[in-house]
């Protein structure tokens, strides 16, 4: 009787790490097999933008990061308060955009940006993390938000003029 050979497996039962590290193999193969092998290194944030924030109004952050490693492997996510989004958030008040990849001088880039509806008091403190992962490595960066600085007015001077009292700006 002839016996069957067991199928070629990965080390993995997870069907999505399995598809992950098949695609990893075939594009390392390809690049291989043509003579190009890509400059691997370990992904970077390049830029985390956050602008003015404001009590009451919507707010975006972005995050560009330079993958280091090529063909799609890279993900870019956010946390709050070291929390996934989607989870903190349920209702969708912050929410992330989907990951858009441009060209700058030659080299990839990979955004995301946080969406927040509306900014509330409990915002300011807390931490938004922009993580950037790819087989090579993973980098983060945190940022708070800090409430606007309001311009001081003249301070006021009471002054006693006899029995009235009246109150006088500086200027």
């Amino acid at each position: 009787m002839e016996q069957q050979r067991p199928a070629l497996t990965v080390g993995c039962r997870r069907p999505v790490i399995n598809a992950f590290l098949v695609a990893l193999l075939g594009s390392l193969c390809y690049h291989v097999a043509t003579d190009t092998l890509p400059d691997l290194r370990s992904p970077k944030i390049e830029a985390l933008t956050t602008p003015d924030p404001r009590t009451g109004k919507p707010l975006n952050m972005s995050c560009e990061a330079d993958p280091g490693y090529p063909d799609g492997f890279t993900i870019v996510y956010w946390l709050v308060n070291n929390t996934f989004v989607e989870l903190l958030h349920p209702a969708g008040r912050i929410t992330e955009s989907e990951e858009s990849e441009m060209t700058v001088k030659n080299l990839v880039v990979v955004r995301k940006d946080l969406m927040l509806t509306v900014v509330k008091p409990d915002d300011f403190g807390a931490s938004y993390t922009c993580v950037v992962m790819s087989p090579m490595g993973r980098d983060s960066k945190t940022v708070s938000l800090k409430p606007r600085k309001r311009k001081k007015s003249p301070p006021r001077v009471q002054r006693r003029i006899g029995r009235l009292s009246a109150l006088a700006v500086n200027s």
